[in-house]
């Protein structure tokens, strides 16, 4: 049966774009994690997959990165068999049909595990349905997400008539677009809006604003580690794998 009452979960919850993705690698490079993967995490449970393994298998899918992002594909698909939307969607019984078979083993593993939400009003629902799991909720992602490009696609499929010509360019242009643009954009669930923060006592901030540091980068995440209760902390491999990142995500934003 899966244990929907674990502990082990963690929910995390960020716009896409946001640089969420990176940060569960990371954290499922720990020894008592596993990454979005329902077969990499059955092998890590039959230890024939270990932290030197999860580095190898991120490297060689980053290297394999071309034209478009792809999560390296990992996630949830990948990993529960359906998507965060499912869990607001189904009953109990239904998401128990629906989950790949793996996850009756992962959940009840001692493991921690990953799912992702994009729309913080789905928060509360899927907490109902996992109801000890841990949140990271994202925040300062703007400036990231404009790094990325990402800001730019938004812009031009949503921006109405008496919207300003073009995106802004940082987060200080950001921040001085009318309140109606901003409430539009949380509106249409581009962007989140903070309030579940508030809401539970389990949930754990990360500032996206990291992410312009190496050396934040990793504080930060070491900081999540301790936090989480997660060992085998290898900051070599992750200011390695934050290099290579960042590196490509240049590289295909000059594409």
């Amino acid at each position: 049966m899966i244990n929907f009452e674990t502990e082990n979960l963690i929910i995390v919850c960020y716009p896409s774009n946001a640089g969420g993705k990176f940060l569960i690698n990371c954290l499922g490079l720990s020894d008592n994690a596993v990454l979005q993967d329902k077969n990499l995490a059955i092998r890590q449970l039959d230890n024939k997959f270990n932290q030197q393994d999860k580095i190898q298998f991120i490297k060689t899918q980053l290297s394999a990165v071309n034209k478009e992002w792809n999560d390296l594909n990992l996630g949830c698909i990948q990993l529960f068999g359906v998507d965060g939307k499912c869990f607001s969607k189904l009953n109990v019984e239904e998401i128990r049909k629906n989950l790949n078979k793996e996850i009756d083993k992962i959940s009840n593993s001692g493991k921690k595990f990953f799912l992702v939400i994009h729309y913080d009003d789905l928060i509360e629902s899927v907490s109902k349905l996992w109801p000890n799991a841990k949140i990271i909720y994202f925040k300062n992602y703007e400036n990231f997400m404009i790094f990325r490009g990402s800001i730019y696609n938004v812009w031009n499929r949503f921006a109405g008539v008496d919207w300003p010509k073009y995106p802004p360019k940082n987060l200080k242009e950001f921040e001085e677009l009318p309140d109606f643009i901003k409430q539009e954009l949380i509106n249409m669930k581009i962007f989140l809006t903070h309030e579940h923060t508030k809401k539970f006592n389990h949930c754990h901030i990360w500032d996206t604003n990291n992410y312009f540091s190496e050396d934040d980068t990793v504080a930060g995440i070491k900081d999540l580690y301790s936090q989480l209760n997660l060992n085998n902390f290898n900051e070599l491999a992750i200011r390695e794998y934050y290099n290579l990142w960042i590196d490509k995500l240049r590289e295909l934003s000059i594409k």
